[in-house]
């Protein structure tokens, strides 16, 4: 599967193809780790504990995102230190977390912010994870999106990379991947407008369990 989503990527979109990333949190050994790396894709972690794994499988750091709305001030130092891809924003706290380990180790730190669409995708309402009332990520209606966008891109310890996303897991159709598309362009849209980023210079990532 993983080397399907990666041909077809490449067949639609080439040059602009991105990454593919296996989600460690399905499950994750050493030997999955090796796998990942032998196919050519990255890696989403959540903790310290699944960083770890990959890195032992032999997956490198550049090919690494540090992913989840729980990372300690620990989680976020290593993964400055070693040189991670990218790290996924979740709380305003965590662009300070991240901008006070980059400083520390004298890099600017590739991010991207993770967004609430407010789509309310067709599964279980405990593994939905993009409308309006959860824990995860800023809300583009509520401006908090907005906010967070702006305070990395003053960081000059941070790179701004882009914008992340995740609807939610078991989902067997593409309406609700559409609707967050659409939103999430239309959030970048207003961004560019407003010339608060140039959009050809940021990346989309997302997920789906």
């Amino acid at each position: 599967r993983a080397l399907a989503w990666n041909k077809g990527l490449h067949e639609e979109f080439g040059a602009h193809a991105g990454i593919i990333f296996y989600a460690a949190k399905s499950f994750i050994s050493t030997a999955v780790a090796q796998w990942i790396e032998e196919a050519g894709i990255g890696i989403d972690v959540c903790t310290g504990g699944e960083l770890a794994v990959a890195l032992a499988g032999g997956i490198a750091p550049s090919k690494i995102e540090l992913h989840g709305n729980n990372k300690s001030v620990a989680e976020i130092d290593r993964a400055v230190k070693i040189g991670i891809k990218t790290i996924v924003i979740d709380s305003l706290i965590e662009v300070e977390r991240v901008a006070t380990a980059a400083k520390k180790y004298g890099v600017r730190q590739a991010v991207m912010i993770r967004l609430i669409p407010g789509v309310q995708a067709d599964t279980h309402e405990k593994i939905s994870t993009a409308h309006e009332d959860v824990k995860f990520g800023f809300s583009i209606s509520s401006g908090a999106a907005a906010v967070a966008t702006k305070k990395a891109l003053e960081s000059k310890h941070i790179e701004m990379r882009g914008f992340h996303c995740h609807i939610g897991s078991q989902i067997f159709d593409t309406d609700g991947f559409e609707e967050a598309a659409i939103r999430i362009v239309g959030f970048i849209d207003r961004l560019r407008t407003d010339q608060v980023i140039n959009v050809t210079e940021l990346d989309l990532g997302g997920g789906m369990g």
